[in-house]
């Protein structure tokens, strides 16, 4: 299950983690460095001792081989002169025991007769063996000194003390061992000294001790709380340890993968520190190792230190332990105090997250004092921002809901001016029906006019006949041309009316077109307001986007306002297309409507003229009627009058024909103009629907106090 953490908690945990990390690193660099100072103290702490006492016990042992190097001086000189005497060197032996009591032994083998040939003599003799050769040993038996043989000197092993420095011709120590003295172990070496007469190694001599004065030098040595010294031979071997059981193994060092390596260093004299197991206190260690140079022998010892690690490193654990301490104090209070001070950062970024719910929902009243930020840090400039962006869709709203509002009362004008331009191309339509019924009456009383004017012209032959019918004919004649006469007059009338109302339709279109202009200029203000709305929207996502989690809420409200100017920009788009709809429609219906101007102006003319040929025909009619009484005398003049009457009477029945043609195409434009007129009646209810959309999306929002519907006024900007 993920945990959604408050802003609060993620930045104290941010803090704590760092400060956490920093103090992980700083108690670490501080445990480490207080490690290797501990480390590099306890190497030259123990480096240091581990020297002094090597060199203390380098004194013990040179004072030995000393002595011996000295008796072999002493031996060498006397061969020189060959002036050997068995009781003299055996004195001088014994008094160089007495006069060093931390020496066990001393004593001197030589090779078969090399002393003074007399081995023979002394064969089984008190110092001697069977074979008489000079192998005196004195060594301590009590507070006294005594006299024995050497034995094994001559059998490799037993024999090492004597044969080693005879075969290398150097000095030499024997790898410590266990004598029994007293009833109990002594641990022991011995130190020899060849003898050289004349260049030709004849024999030895050696100095036997007892590692006590070793063993008190090591049980003296002490380092931190149980660190401790002991002596290694040449070969890894204990020569002196504070645990006894510990003497005469082998060092745990030089046993295992790196044995070898500290024999090694070792055997070459080299001085070194390790970290290594103790086999005698069970548990890591630190040793440093210093050589003990043992006369010219070439086979050092070494004495080697050893501590504990967890003492070495004692001081450096309290340090740690301390510093932890401290660090976790400081911690817990650098939490609480990075708790607080989150806590009074995140509070402002709570009234702004509310804020942002209420424009979400879209209430947009919210002032700058809202924020309730008085600071002029990043908060201050995020809610001044945030503050004037709210304002700005505000604006945006407020103007959107006004051009909706104007859009729906210009919707409704325009519906209305249809309705009444199709009343008034109804009437239009009525009147061309009055116009078209007395066209055909007309017609219909030219035709038996000039019907009647013929049988006049066929009578004419026969005037004296029919003088009577003549003249009745003639009155005839006279009242039917005067009633046509009226008639075309009345159908000149009704056109001039049918042409004022072409104009009326004609002025109607006229200012349907720039109705429809206007509210294509409202919908492009939508088109603009929508795309500042966009662009804005888009300003407040990336400010929303830099305030990080505190600006989520804004981000929502930017990304509804970009939808709500996406839908605004898409509705005005409808408008705009069928605005341009509506403007072809109003432009076809302005040119029919102007092209039945024209036809009603042509009909007028031609009726005019119709009228003024029945006046012309009325006059001659009356001209008839005044001959009738001279018929007799004029016949051939009446005949060809009646001619000319019927040829024009002709003209007026073909003109009659025409006017009625005009009419019915009047009729047919006047048809059109209507359904215009109904289609942009129907574009206009569809727009003002659209109108009515955009209104019910602008509900939505709150720009004043008094709730959705205050589209009158915007409140006043605050800080």
């Amino acid at each position: 299950m993920k945990i959604r953490m408050k802003l609060q908690g993620k930045i104290t945990a941010l803090v704590l983690a760092v400060v956490l990390v920093i103090f992980v690193a700083i108690v670490g660099t501080i445990s480490v460095l207080n490690r290797r100072a501990s480390l590099r103290e306890a190497q030259e702490l123990a480096l240091s001792r581990s020297r002094e006492l090597a060199s203390v016990m380098r004194l013990e042992f040179e004072r030995a081989i000393a002595v011996a190097r000295s008796l072999s001086y002493v031996l060498e000189g006397l061969g020189a002169n060959s002036n050997f005497d068995r009781g003299q060197v055996n004195e001088m032996l014994a008094q160089t025991l007495r006069r060093n009591p931390h020496f066990f032994g001393v004593w001197t083998c030589w090779e078969p007769n090399a002393f003074d040939g007399r081995d023979a003599d002394f064969a089984g003799l008190d110092g001697h063996d069977k074979t008489g050769r000079f192998i005196p040993r004195w060594y301590r038996d009590g507070d006294r000194v005594a006299l024995e043989p050497l034995a094994g000197y001559d059998v490799p092993g037993d024999g090492d003390y004597y044969l080693k420095a005879m075969e290398r011709g150097t000095e030499t120590i024997l790898e410590p061992f266990l004598y029994e003295v007293g009833g109990r172990q002594v641990m022991m070496t011995t130190l020899t000294v060849p003898v050289e007469i004349r260049g030709k190694r004849v024999g030895a001599v050696g100095v036997d001790i007892a590692l006590d004065v070793i063993h008190e030098l090591t049980a003296s040595m002490r380092l931190y709380e149980t660190g401790f010294g002991r002596l290694l031979s040449h070969k890894g071997i204990v020569a002196s340890h504070p645990d006894k059981s510990r003497i005469g193994d082998i060092a745990g060092e030089t046993q295992g993968p790196g044995g070898d390596e500290a024999l090694r260093r070792i055997a070459a004299g080299d001085s070194w520190f390790e970290e290594a197991w103790s086999v005698a206190v069970g548990q890591m260690t630190y040793k440093a190792f210093a050589p003990v140079e043992i006369g010219e022998t070439g086979t050092p010892w070494s004495f080697s230190a050893v501590v504990k690690a967890r003492e070495v490193l004692a001081v450096a654990n309290r340090t740690l332990y301390v510093s932890l301490a401290l660090a976790g104090a400081g911690l817990l209070v650098i939490v609480i105090a990075v708790w607080l001070i989150a806590g009074r950062i995140v509070r402002p970024l709570r009234t702004v997250a509310e804020l942002a719910g209420r424009a979400r929902e879209g209430d947009l009243t919210m002032t700058r004092d809202d924020f309730a930020i008085r600071s002029a840090d990043e908060l201050g400039l995020m809610a001044d921002a945030l503050a004037a962006m709210v304002r700005s869709q505000a604006d945006i709203v407020f103007q959107i809901g006004q051009t909706a509002e104007a859009i729906s009362e210009t919707s409704a004008s325009l519906a209305a001016l249809s309705e009444e331009t199709n009343a008034s191309m109804e009437e239009v339509r009525s009147s061309l029906d009055q116009a078209s019924e007395l066209s055909e009456s007309n017609s219909a009383s030219i035709e038996e006019t000039s019907a009647s004017i013929q049988e006049m012209a066929g009578g004419a032959q026969t005037m004296a006949k029919a003088a009577v019918e003549g003249s009745s004919a003639g009155e005839r004649a006279g009242k039917t041309a005067s009633a046509s006469v009226e008639k075309v007059q009345s159908v000149v009338d009704d056109l001039h009316g049918v042409g004022a109302k072409a104009e009326e339709s004609v002025e109607a279109m006229h200012h349907l077109a720039g109705s429809v202009k206007e509210i294509a200029g409202f919908v492009g203000v939508i088109g603009s307001i929508a795309d500042q709305t966009n662009l804005l929207a888009l300003n407040a996502a990336i400010e929303a986007a830099r305030a990080g989690e505190a600006g989520r809420g804004f981000a929502v409200v930017a990304e509804e306002v970009r939808k709500l100017a996406e839908e605004s920009n898409r509705a005005a788009s409808e408008v705009s297309k069928l605005i341009g709809d509506l403007e072809g429609r109003a432009g076809q219906s302005i040119a029919v409507t102007e092209e039945t101007g024209r036809v009603m102006k042509d009909v007028a003319a031609r009726a005019n003229e119709a009228g003024r040929d029945l006046a012309v025909a009325l006059k001659e009619i009356n001209r008839v009627i005044e001959a009738i009484g001279t018929v007799a005398s004029t016949a051939e003049e009446q005949a060809a009058s009646s001619e000319e009457m019927a040829s024009t009477m002709d003209q007026i029945t073909a003109g009659t024909t025409q006017i009625a043609e005009l009419v019915r195409s009047i009729g047919n434009a006047s048809e059109e103009t209507s359904r215009a007129a109904e289609g942009v009646a129907q574009q206009a209810q569809e727009m003002s629907l659209r109108g009515q959309e955009l209104l019910s999306q602008i509900a939505r929002f709150r720009v004043t106090d008094r709730g959705p519907s205050g589209l009158t006024a915007l409140p006043q900007k605050g800080r």
